[in-house]
């Protein structure tokens, strides 16, 4: 986790609710009265509902390891996302939309650029929606393993195989290793983070917005695109009800730009919402448009 220091064991008061969309990103797509409109596609009948943005966006521990043995939950990654990543991050998502919505660029720092990467970063790979696509794959390479320590090292004797068939053992198994993988970073990724300028989209028309869907990070390939951006930006993160960011341009570069074709902003709130199971925003109107059969 980039060698910052982490709390390796669980506290006695160890968060059991873990956002997976940080309240002080969710917070800047509420109304007025600091709520938001948002459906959940898994419970369909309850309808729109207006909830502030602490019950959005979170499952019980989500982020904990477990012991194999005692069943002890670690929260380490939970406390390093919140602690570290979003707690650098917040104010360069503040720097980033009061500039915006003054018409001017962030004029952001290499600390405060590399601070908005790491949450970027982690925010395609941390959720829900995104870890759920590869869960019929943590299931096969857990009978890989098995398959290839009988084949490379000896045959599990009968009270192995009994171990490794339980079902507890195989949940934790799967998933600290899915916790694993949530947990690393790549230096790869972030050198081409770094190589890369940034992209901001502002809304002036208060009649549209963005939303935030669950799955939070939006590849938008529309046509007409690069009417937009600049050096065909694909990958989009709506970071406020009127700011968007994606990557783009020379390193270091900043561009802003206002979104005048409302297709556009149609365009990344429908694929938003058909890739998230929740999608939350600052209208009703605007979510029952896209949670609504056509």
């Amino acid at each position: 986790m980039r060698g910052d220091s982490m709390q390796k064991r669980c506290p006695m008061n160890a968060p059991w609710r873990h956002h997976f969309i940080a309240q002080m990103q969710v917070a800047w797509f509420a109304d007025p009265s600091g709520l938001l409109f948002y459906f959940d596609k898994r419970e369909p009948k309850k309808g729109i509902r207006h909830q502030g943005p602490r019950g959005i966006f979170h499952e019980e521990h989500f982020y904990s390891a477990v012991d194999y043995d005692t069943g002890e939950k670690d929260v380490a990654l939970e406390l390093y996302l919140g602690r570290v990543v979003e707690h650098k991050a917040a104010p360069v998502i503040k720097k980033i939309v009061t500039a915006a919505r003054a018409g001017k660029t962030p004029q952001l720092t290499a600390q405060e650029r590399a601070d908005w990467n790491a949450l970027v970063y982690y925010q395609m790979k941390r959720v829900p929606d995104f870890i759920n696509r590869y869960a019929a794959d943590l299931e096969a390479g857990y009978e890989r393993g098995i398959i290839e320590v009988e084949e490379g090292y000896r045959p599990l004797t009968e009270s192995e195989r009994a171990i490794v068939a339980d079902p507890v053992t195989r949940e934790r198994i799967i998933r600290n290793v899915r916790v694993g993988a949530q947990a690393s970073f790549s230096q790869m990724v972030a050198a081409k983070q770094a190589s890369i300028g940034m992209v901001i989209v502002r809304i002036t028309d208060p009649k549209k917005a963005f939303i935030i869907g669950s799955k939070p990070v939006v590849q938008m390939k529309a046509p007409g695109f690069t009417e937009l951006a600049p050096e065909k930006a694909e990958l989009w993160l709506p970071i406020a009800s009127d700011v968007a960011v994606a990557p783009g341009g020379q390193r270091g570069s900043e561009v802003l730009l206002t979104a005048h074709d409302h297709r556009l902003i149609r365009r990344l709130n429908q694929l938003s919402a058909a890739q998230s199971s929740i999608i939350a925003g600052c209208s009703k109107k605007l979510i029952a448009s896209l949670i609504s059969p056509r």
